[in-house]
């Protein structure tokens, strides 16, 4: 009957060799003659359901390949979890949050539950993933942290509330509605992006953090430093935070050197520190006259206000020369009144270019190259392939210059 009917081999439980079972695929319906070959909605790969799981997986797990699965759901146990025996189900959670990620990193949306403990395991992180711990228990995370994120990664609630991370670096991620909790340990941020939440970075006991190249906007306070803790920002962009971008309880060690701290609602930099220094970073226009409080020795910035400069080689400017703030755009024009402002130090900038490339370096996050002296910085020519300032590239009312000045792309129309 199986011949006559389905023309499939009795003999043979997987006639096209594709991983699903013929009596499975004849049951859902898909042809158990064609392993995707002729319609790839019959075969392993197949997803007429458009939720993200491979027929294959639908099988695997038991679920129904024409009823949508979105999001994926898994959860991890550290205590009871099983990495090779379990499915990522309650009842049998996998061991490790590197199982989970792993497990549901092909599934856009992919929501990972995590149990209460301490996870000693490095973690790659991928785009679309949401990680939350279960309410109510705390998830200790000791390893390093990597991976490129999309805005739509979540990682949320360790901790009750907070992403607590001991000896770990973290580079090109985005973090939304989540912070650091470093205790008596080192953490290093690079190159990510924090939004939205109460503090972004806490650095308590004895800890010491190193942030590079970050960006940190929508948070009550961006970063906290508290008891004997030490903070090092540069090449980092603090901006639109509630109350403050950094704040000191007295006894913590805080060095900022080549930052924007901008347009904060309350205060740019405030409290109190033990020691430490500002230097060759724009604090500008946040909402408080004083934009810079407790005592902490400040030199080669720029200030929208005089009772905050022309001491320690600090300036006050009328506008910083940021390319597109709308678009968070913070590096210079090349008529910027920061260029060459800065100090002599050897740092690189936000775009990895060698300081001082003048004679002194420029305030803020990006050092203004410009080889030709046409007008166009030399990374944004090379990243754009566009070399004559006077040329319109894409039949807009804007010249290369324009388009470079206002942040925009000289191959995309403006209006389109």
């Amino acid at each position: 009957a199986e011949i006559f009917l389905l023309r499939t081999d009795p003999g043979n439980v997987d006639s096209d060799g594709d991983g699903l079972p013929d009596g499975w695929e004849w049951q859902n319906p898909f042809d158990p003659l064609d392993d995707g070959t002729i319609d790839i909605r019959n075969g392993a790969d197949g997803d007429p359901d458009d939720d993200e799981l491979r027929n294959l997986d639908e099988y695997l797990r038991g679920l129904d390949p024409l009823l949508a699965d979105w999001p994926v759901v898994l959860h991890v146990n550290g205590t009871t979890g099983n990495d090779q025996t379990g499915d990522g189900s309650t009842n049998a959670p996998y061991q490790t949050i590197g199982k989970g990620i792993q497990v549901g990193q092909p599934y856009v949306g992919c929501i990972v539950w995590v149990a209460g403990g301490t996870y000693v395991e490095d973690l790659n992180l991928c785009s679309g993933l949401q990680l939350y711990a279960v309410t109510g228990q705390a998830v200790e995370v000791q390893g390093t942290l990597s991976g490129s994120m999309a805005t739509n990664m979540l990682m949320q609630r360790l901790t009750v509330g907070t992403v607590s991370l001991v000896s770990c670096s973290l580079e090109a991620s985005h973090i939304i509605g989540g912070n650091f909790v470093v205790q008596d340990s080192s953490l290093k941020l690079s190159d990510s992006q924090f939004s939205g939440g109460w503090r972004g970075l806490e650095c308590t006991g004895t800890s010491t953090a190193e942030v590079v190249n970050c960006f940190f906007t929508g948070y009550d306070t961006a970063c906290h430093i508290a008891t004997n803790a030490s903070l090092k920002l540069l090449n980092t962009v603090l901006v639109r935070n509630y109350t403050r971008a950094v704040y000191g309880d007295g006894a913590g060690m805080l060095d900022v050197n080549h930052c924007v701290v901008a347009y904060n609602h309350w205060q740019g930099i405030a409290g109190g520190f033990a020691g430490g220094g500002i230097s060759n970073s724009v604090i500008w226009k946040n909402n408080l006259d004083a934009e810079v409080g407790g005592d902490i020795q400040v030199r080669y910035c720029a200030f929208p206000w005089p009772q905050e400069a022309n001491t320690n080689g600090n300036i006050q400017v009328a506008d910083p020369g940021w390319i597109n703030t709308a678009l968070d755009n913070y590096r210079l024009r090349s008529d910027s009144p920061l260029i060459n402002q800065g100090g002599t130090d050897t740092t690189s900038d936000l775009d990895g270019e060698a300081r001082p490339y003048g004679v002194a370096s420029d305030i803020g996050v990006d050092e203004m190259r410009d080889a030709d002296t046409d007008g166009l910085a030399d990374v944004w020519e090379q990243a754009n392939t566009a070399t004559n300032p006077t040329q319109n590239l894409d039949a807009d009312s804007l010249i290369i210059l324009e388009d470079y000045r206002r942040g925009f792309n000289p191959r995309v129309t403006v209006g389109r």
